[in-house]
């Protein structure tokens, strides 16, 4: 496999799923001369697109904005979201692809790399799909993630409520986790 430059693709084990998944990671320039720990974005890929997205559209301009020091060293990692799965477990459980995420690639990502592996530490972003999936887990998990980014949030509910659970929405995670998002930042 050819991986958009600048990136790697690695592969860990989920035990939700039985089986190895994949992701791509950008290591900032000097780390593998360095010690030093770094903090992790998180970026989700949009509907009909994959890890290779976020490798060809936001690595390079994540590169240039650390290599021009205008943003600190970090890790990326972009993990495949499935084609239309917003980054939620699907009824049945065929696709736990929030799970994999929270019990199975973050522990393995602190694991693997030199990271900041705390709440402050991690950033979720993404776009579109991606978007609502940095919501839903950002504030659902709001001990993970120091901070959330949504870029052109797929956040509708009258337009998504055919694949989307409104008890699920972003929205409804806010507001039962208001103090604890509060409370961390």
């Amino acid at each position: 496999r050819s991986e958009p430059q600048g990136t790697k693709y690695k592969t860990f084990s989920s035990k939700g799923l039985g089986r190895e998944v994949s992701y791509l990671v950008y290591l900032p320039p000097q780390y593998e001369e360095q010690s030093q720990r770094y903090p992790v974005i998180y970026w989700l890929h949009g509907m009909n697109g994959t890890q290779r997205t976020g490798g060809e559209v936001f690595v390079p301009y994540l590169d240039a904005a650390i290599r021009q020091r205008l943003l600190p060293p970090c890790i990326a990692v972009l993990p495949n979201g499935m084609v239309s799965g917003f980054y939620r477990d699907a009824a049945g459980g065929e696709l736990p692809v929030e799970s994999v995420i929270i019990k199975d690639l973050i522990p393995h990502v602190d694991q693997t790399y030199r990271t900041l592996a705390e709440r402050n530490g991690r950033v979720i972003q993404g776009y579109s799909m991606g978007g609502y999936g940095a919501a839903h887990l950002g504030f659902k998990y709001p001990e993970l993630f120091g901070t959330v980014i949504v870029d052109a949030g797929a956040l509708d509910p009258k337009r998504f409520n055919k694949v989307l659970d409104n008890a699920e929405h972003p929205g409804q995670w806010v507001e039962k986790n208001v103090d604890k998002v509060r409370n961390q930042m």
